[in-house]
């Protein structure tokens, strides 16, 4: 989601936008998160690495005779804190504005978002490239933007294109 909120808010080259990797499990996530300098979506992710840790602490919150009272104490209130953290990280989710996105962004919807662009022409025997060879071949100074614009059958929809299509920050 946040490369569409990004490319929301404002033109965006290549390489921050619609060239970057989807992180595949938590640890990728917050380590992407803050090499991109993005709060929320380093909270969501560092979230979800402490819920890794969670079942640890519940599992030894009901007092038993094999435990010490201090490590009651340490788990039980570890685990209040690790709760209250994610409380706080969905309530920030949900104040977060995200642009409106009518279909979900996986990889059939980022089709959607990219039918009827002028991308595919930029991309165009692009499927065989590496990552840094895709890269390269994005030129440097094209900026990419989302929301509704005029697609090149002069339709109005909602997508991904180059900035310097009749871009509008309005959504739906």
């Amino acid at each position: 989601m946040e490369p569409y909120r990004r490319l929301s808010l404002r033109p965006q080259l290549a390489r921050e936008s619609i060239l970057i990797p989807t992180p595949t499990n938590d640890f990728g996530a917050f380590a992407h998160a803050i090499r991109r300098r993005e709060p929320v979506t380093g909270l969501v992710a560092f979230a979800s690495i402490l819920s890794k840790f969670t079942p640890i602490l519940l599992s030894n919150i009901p007092f038993s005779p094999v435990q010490t009272w201090t490590v009651h104490v340490v788990c039980t209130w570890m685990s209040v804190a690790i709760l209250a953290f994610m409380i706080l990280v969905t309530i920030i989710q949900f104040a977060t504005k995200y642009p409106y996105l009518p279909v979900t962004p996986n990889p059939a919807g980022k089709l959607y978002y990219l039918a009827d662009s002028e991308i595919l022409a930029d991309f165009q025997d692009a499927s065989t490239l590496t990552q840094s060879e895709l890269v390269r071949q994005a030129d440097r100074e094209t900026r990419y933007s989302f929301g509704t614009m005029r697609g090149k059958s002069g339709e109005l929809r909602i997508g991904v294109d180059h900035a310097r299509r009749g871009w509008s920050r309005k959504y739906g």
